[in-house]
């Protein structure tokens, strides 16, 4: 690297500057020391390779294998939920949406078989099993650990592991502690900005011999998003009988979804800690977390396969060359010249979804727990009580559907020869005298054809859980194998409820419309404003409007009112008693840990079939035994 003068001058600067501060700071303390001042401590920290040497503590001092984040404070960890955060981790694999980490993997298995965990105590996630860490905030943890090798300690729905979120302790720090974040950010797709601000505020009271310590956090982070994707879903068609057809697969349908959101996560949690002496701690905490996500949704759907019984099956080879004037929609018709990758097809369905959604995901969770030492004894409480909520509702939906009438669809030439992008051009469609359909003028305005209302749609959907957890643990040190030992044993009591209840506001008819007072016509639901993505899409099209959605639900309501949809309504519910013995040794070479869980389980459930409710329930004894070396 080549310095040339100017730096070398602002270098000696610098330097220079830096030499005066230190002179004066030693000639200050000298000056304090002569007069007999106190003594003076500086003391510095390194934030980052503290939280790492934590973490790593962590990790060697685990009788089991596991990977750890560690935070001391907030704004150390720079990711805005836990998924984002546990995706650093070696061994540790995440599925994103929208570019944002959402659910994590272990080992390559489902995420249902990953458990959620709050300091030890499992939570139940909004979705159930699918447990969502993108609605967990990451600035109220100290440390994520997650458990890949599963013990006896933990629950039988834990089959990969386990992610152990470790809530901030007013112990932690050894005062009076105060710590804020606040971030800007700005995104070139859309032009559009993300706030984040994080708070922190804890201290410690001398009450008697001991102390109690109380801490209370909150966080907020919000992105505002464009995005822009294309999904072709693909088949086999049982008419496409011709030589080759059983390595040949159709586009059954491509579409273009164009979402403007604005995402949302905020929490608020507080957590007061007992400690009368060194060997007793008695804490109480409550966390609230929600992520919201606000979603315009322009969906336009190719059907290519509505008219696939246009499509004779014949096993006879064909000439492949290109027809242009073809008697069928071209669906899977080699004998047109089509391939599954490029190819026109004559008269095409396209199905419009203008969707506002208002989704919701919160956990509430609030446990008292309790850690006692004696001697060689321990013993370990704790009792939980978590209420999570799955809000899927839609504010409103539009469906914009192409009337039967093949000249009044368009014909699309569609090439899916590119993975990265899907290219779609329209035209107008001709229906000859013959019987035989073919391509009329190029069309770049997708919404100059004619596509009617054919519903709206307004529905509350939320599913609630409650789930209730009790447990004991009594342990020993012992020596084990020559080894420093423990042997623990606990029980532990689970009660979980989820019910699902839908209701639907729906009009799909000329007069419920006009009742409504909603126009039919997609342009006065639209908005003339351009196109905010980047992925071309070989048409231009009119984002719709908000306030035009929710005009039409204020007439709606007029009209109709919201029903229960008892086709998708259920309620489960499921009680656990469970028992384990979990034996652990620390040897110079490693650690052995073995144990088992017994689990007497009840499940219980409900649903509609027809008008009647039906009820179900089941019981089994489960036993889980594991050994680590």
């Amino acid at each position: 690297m080549t310095i040339g003068r100017a730096q070398f001058r602002a270098g000696l600067r610098l330097g220079a500057g830096f030499a005066a501060i230190f002179a004066a700071t030693a000639t200050q303390a000298q000056e304090i020391a002569d007069a007999g001042a106190e003594e003076i401590v500086v003391t510095g920290s390194r934030p980052i390779a503290e939280s790492e040497a934590a973490a790593l503590k962590t990790q060697k001092e685990s009788l089991s294998l596991v990977t750890v984040v560690s935070s001391d404070a907030v704004g150390r960890l720079p990711d805005q939920n836990i998924a984002q955060a546990v995706g650093r981790l070696p061994g540790v694999s995440v599925e994103r949406d929208q570019g944002q980490a959402r659910y994590i993997n272990l080992r390559g298995a489902p995420k249902t078989w990953t458990t959620l965990s709050f300091d030890g105590i499992n939570v139940v996630s909004p979705e159930g099993r699918d447990a969502r860490y993108d609605s967990i905030p990451a600035a109220i943890s100290s440390q994520v650990v997650v458990h890949k090798a599963v013990t006896a300690d933990m629950t039988g729905e834990t089959i990969a592991g386990n992610v152990n979120i470790i809530t901030r302790s007013p112990f932690d720090y050894s005062s009076l502690h105060v710590a804020a974040k606040a971030g800007a950010g700005y995104v070139e797709l859309g032009s559009r900005s993300e706030y984040e601000g994080a708070l922190v505020l804890s201290d410690r009271y001398k009450v008697g011999d001991g102390e109690i310590g109380v801490l209370v956090s909150g966080s907020y982070y919000q992105r505002n998003m464009i995005t822009d994707n294309f999904e072709t879903d693909w088949e086999q068609v049982a008419q496409d009988q011709r030589p080759g057809f059983g390595s040949r697969f159709w586009a059954r349908e491509t579409e273009n979804k164009l979402y403007r959101l604005t995402r949302r996560n905020w929490s608020m949690s507080g957590k007061v800690e007992w400690r009368p002496d060194s060997d007793n701690k008695v804490t109480a905490s409550s966390i609230y977390a929600i992520f919201s996500d606000d979603e315009l949704r322009d969906n336009y759907i190719f059907d290519l396969d509505d008219r696939q019984g246009d499509l004779v099956a014949n096993a006879a080879a064909c000439a492949t060359t290109v027809n242009p004037t073809p008697r069928t929609t071209g669906y899977a018709d080699v004998c047109i010249g089509n391939t599954p990758f490029t190819g026109t097809e004559y008269g095409v369905d396209i199905n419009q979804r203008a969707t506002l959604r208002a989704f919701r995901q919160s956990v509430f969770t609030n446990t008292l727990s309790g850690s006692h030492d004696r001697g060689d004894w321990t013993i370990r409480w704790a009792g939980n009580y978590t209420q999570s909520k799955d809000d899927r509702s839609i504010v409103g939906e539009m469906r914009f559907d192409s009337p039967s009438t093949r000249n009044l669809r368009p014909t699309v030439t569609y090439d899916f020869t590119n993975p990265n992008l899907s290219r779609v051009r329209l035209f107008t469609t001709i229906a000859n005298a013959d019987g035989t359909f073919q391509a009329g003028t190029p069309v770049t305005a997708i919404d100059s054809f004619t596509k009617p209302l054919s519903s709206f749609r307004s529905l509350d959907a939320v599913d609630t859980t409650d789930a209730y957890t009790g447990k004991l643990e009594l342990g020993r040190k012992v020596s084990l194998f020559g080894g420093e030992g423990v042997i623990r044993a606990g029980i532990q009591y689970d009660k979980r409820t989820k019910e699902a209840v839908e209701n639907e506001l729906l009009l799909n008819t000329a007069t419920q419309f006009a009742a409504a007072g909603i126009n039919t016509g997609y342009a006065a639901n639209s908005l003339d404003i351009p196109f905010k993505g980047k992925i071309p899409l070989g048409y231009s099209f009119r984002y719709f409007s908000e306030d035009a959605m929710r005009a039409a639900l204020a007439g709606a309501n007029g009209v109709r009112v919201f029903t229960p949809v008892n086709a998708n309504y259920y309620k489960v519910g499921e009680e656990i008693l469970s028992a384990y013995v979990l034996a652990s040794t620390k040897l110079d070479w490693g650690s052995i840990v073995g144990g088992v869980r017994a689990e007497k389980v009840k499940n219980s459930g409900s649903a509609f079939g027809g008008a009647a409710l039906i009820a179900a329930d089941s019981s089994s004894t489960l036993f889980f035994p594991s050994l680590h070396f």
